[in-house]
């Protein structure tokens, strides 16, 4: 009897789906967008969302993968079925733009400790947007959950994200907007990318993402290599090198990266990083870079991050929405 059991038991694994499928989420519009999971060998899945219903089966180690059809932006709600052995449903998920904002600690730091907090926050629930915060759950993609901007979500989260995310929403109303953040303070870039050196927090924290449909990514970071020449003149090919493995992981080509220039700060190599974000801009016509050295005060860490936010969000109205207004800070 027991042998029996223990076979049955192991015969009809349940199906799952990572928490990047949770309840609110945010699907990426007018692209195609991977679901997938996990089940017993063979199985049987179906994905039911937004009018389509989508089947394939399980490979034999129990990996499975479906492609939705392009969907137009749509606040919904919608529900999602994911159908095995067992039944999965998802509620109050919506299709708009998805974007990933990832970096060190000026990415990392929430909008509770900007000096506009206040503002922002209370303005929060008046915009659709919705957060998949790894940063405020010790990095771990597995245990994170899709959350509705409200003040407690929008405290949480990353303050340049956040600004970042309020600015499309204003100027995109009835799109809904997805904000993926995975950020951690005081990292060098190798720790970002397995090309650029160790990689651990791309294993992680970035890989784990894959292949979830986005729009693009933001990028800020760059203080610690610039601690030293040596390190930072390694910003040369890191940079370029982490943006190609990023996007040849995810698998859906050439998607927008949009870098912050480092502004002003007491650390002995920082021009050396700047100019080689600037190369790396002038270098890809997929990477653009908002300069920041205009912004008060000599601080590593800006008090001001909306700023930085707005001016990630008009190149991404410009560049990635059609809209007609000048976005790129000036360049030598």
């Amino acid at each position: 009897c027991v042998l029996a059991i223990c076979v049955v038991g192991t015969a009809s694994a349940d199906v799952t789906v990572p928490t990047l499928f949770s309840d609110h989420a945010v699907l990426q519009r007018d692209m195609p967008v991977p679901v997938w999971g996990t089940a017993s060998p063979g199985e049987p899945v179906t994905v039911t969302f937004y009018g389509q219903s989508k089947s394939t089966t399980a490979d034999d180690i129990g990996n499975w993968m479906i492609h939705l059809d392009p969907m137009s932006a749509s606040s919904g709600p919608h529900d999602m079925v994911i159908t095995g052995n067992n039944v999965i449903t998802r509620t109050g998920m919506q299709v708009g733009e998805v974007w990933v904002g990832s970096g060190q600690s000026n990415m990392q730091r929430p909008l509770s400790d900007d000096c506009d907090a206040a503002a922002a926050i209370d303005d929060a629930t008046n915009y659709n947007m919705r957060f998949f915060n790894v940063t405020a759950n010790g990095g771990n993609v597995s245990t994170t959950v899709w959350q509705e901007s409200d003040a407690t979500s929008a405290s949480a989260m990353s303050a340049v994200h956040f600004y970042f995310g309020h600015h499309l929403a204003q100027e995109m109303p009835g799109v809904p907007i997805g904000l993926i953040a995975s950020a951690v303070g005081a990292t060098a870039i190798e720790r970002w990318a397995t090309c650029a050196g160790s990689g651990k927090l791309y294993t992680g924290q970035i890989a784990p993402l894959q292949p979830y449909a986005i729009k693009g990514a933001t990028w800020y970071q760059g203080e610690w290599d610039a601690r030293g020449a040596q390190d930072s003149s390694k910003y040369y090919w890191q940079l370029p090198c982490l943006i190609e493995e990023w996007r040849t992981d995810w698998g859906q080509g050439v998607f927008p990266f949009y870098v912050v220039q480092m502004p002003k700060m007491g650390i002995s190599s920082i021009h050396i990083v700047r100019d080689a974000e600037l190369q790396t801009a002038l270098n890809d016509p997929n990477v653009e870079m908002i300069v920041t050295i205009d912004q008060p005060g000599n601080d590593v860490h800006p008090p001001r991050k909306d700023p930085f936010g707005v001016r990630l969000a008009k190149l991404a109205r410009k560049f990635e929405y059609g809209q007609s207004l000048v976005a790129r800070s000036p360049f030598y």
